[in-house]
């Protein structure tokens, strides 16, 4: 019996510091930086880290290739590097089966989704709360953007004009171009946010009516 009792006491044990290791993730703020580039390609560089730089993961994408560095007191202790070239094959050899998948139709996201209204008083008042709960100490966006669909160029323009009101020290001198598809801009943001907020709200909008009827639409 003693001994039954000892292993509940380290099972109990074991399992308030597993509920104290989470509550703490989800309670401390995350310190964030990060970088994307397109006008070379796709380039992307972000840091993350925990606790006054405690734990910190670092990933830098370029193309298909993607490297992850995980960190203890701003020293990394482990790298991950993958590649996207086999994923590229395996596109390549699934080519023929698209057409026959599209007549079947499925879950896939349309531009009179996004530009539906409901959907879009839903994603911006997330996108406020976002940007409320991240606290970006900077914000900085420059380039030239547009898509095939002006009416999509337009939204965007919407959606950056109020990231531009909503964060004081936002920087944004981003054209768009309704007569062609282009996306070449240099991003920089920094920060801190805590992910506890962030996870909750998401949670929250995403169980919402008009944006739930478009996540788990069935297949017709």
């Amino acid at each position: 019996m003693p001994i039954l009792l000892i292993i509940f006491k380290i099972l109990l044990y074991l399992l308030f510091f597993i509920i104290g290791l989470i509550l703490l993730l989800l309670l401390i703020p995350f310190g964030y930086s990060g970088q994307v580039l397109t006008a070379d390609g796709f380039k992307a560089k972000l840091v993350m880290s925990w606790a006054w730089k405690l734990l910190g993961i670092n990933v830098e994408i370029e193309g298909g290739d993607v490297k992850t560095s995980f960190c203890i007191l701003n020293k990394k202790i482990y790298k991950l590097k993958s590649t996207g070239a086999g994923k590229k094959k395996e596109q390549i050899k699934k080519q023929p089966d698209k057409k026959g998948k599209e007549k079947k139709g499925g879950k896939g996201f349309s531009i009179k989704d996004i530009t539906d209204r409901a959907v879009l008083n839903e994603f911006m008042e997330y996108l406020i709360k976002v940007l409320n709960i991240a606290k970006p100490k900077y914000f900085y966006l420059n380039g030239t953007y547009g898509f095939d669909d002006p009416s999509l160029t337009g939204i965007v323009y919407g959606v950056l004009e109020t990231i531009n009101s909503i964060i004081p020290g936002a920087r944004l001198s981003l054209a768009p171009d309704f007569t062609r598809e282009e996306i070449d801009i240099d991003l920089r943001a920094g920060g801190s946010v805590i992910m506890g907020s962030l996870i909750y709200q998401t949670v929250r909008t995403v169980l919402k009516k008009p944006v739930r009827k478009i996540l788990f639409r069935k297949k017709e």
